[in-house]
């Protein structure tokens, strides 16, 4: 503050230093997801008597996980 009760500093209401714990908050619900993601595609292949994941049953794994579970 200045003499005359002045902040030398404006303040906006928003944080504008970096926070990683958001990130990283984020990332590791991104990771659940994807974890839990790839052993619903692999349940699938499994009982369909096939060896490998295919993009349609991993895309269609991670819709079951975000969307129902």
């Amino acid at each position: 503050m200045t003499d005359r009760g002045i902040p030398t500093e404006m303040k906006t209401g928003f944080n504008l230093v970096e926070d990683d714990s958001v990130t990283e908050n984020i990332a590791s619900i991104i990771i659940a997801f994807m974890e839990n993601a790839v052993k619903s595609a692999a349940i699938y292949v499994k009982h369909s008597g096939r060896k490998g994941i295919s993009v349609e049953e991993f895309k269609r794994a991670r819709m079951l996980e975000i969307f129902l579970m």
